[in-house]
């Protein structure tokens, strides 16, 4: 599949990956964009325009994977960017995200995840993830880390 991928984090990181694989002797395909953010900024408008000027098609159904990034930005952040998914996304979009209950409130996070624009939310342990996938038991602690989807 040509799938269209848009890698967005922080500029440095982005840089840092950049030089990381050019090292390796990896080169992305065209299909690959990397586009700079600063997600504990106002940055939808921006963030938005760039993705549709780089191929994203609005209201299509997109699949955001939102890695590593719930622990660092704090909730009015993470409100702001699940909204901008939401925006993006067309019926069947979904955001697959990890999180934890220290940063999350757990009970508070399906109503976030409706007001924000998505239609359903699940959650997974990564200790279950891990019984399902990984020979014997997970590592201790493994409960707290949790797997997020949002449906639209």
């Amino acid at each position: 599949y040509q799938v269209r991928t848009f890698e967005v984090d922080m500029s440095a990181l982005l840089d840092t990956k950049r030089a990381l694989l050019e090292r390796s002797g990896v080169a992305l395909p065209a299909r690959v964009h990397y586009v700079a953010t600063d997600f504990t900024s106002e940055l939808e408008a921006k963030l938005a325009e760039e993705l549709v000027t780089r191929g994203l098609e609005r209201d299509a159904p997109v699949m955001f994977v939102w890695e590593g990034v719930t622990a660092y930005i704090g909730t009015e952040a993470v409100d702001r960017s699940l909204r901008l998914m939401a925006t993006l996304g067309g019926a069947g979009s979904r955001v697959i995200f990890d999180f934890s209950d220290y940063l999350l409130d757990p009970a508070s996070l399906p109503e976030r995840i409706r007001r924000a624009g998505f239609t359903s939310f699940a959650e997974v342990r990564f200790d279950e993830l891990w019984r399902r996938h990984f020979p014997g038991e997970p590592p201790e602690g493994a409960y707290v880390a949790k797997l997020g989807i949002a449906s639209k």
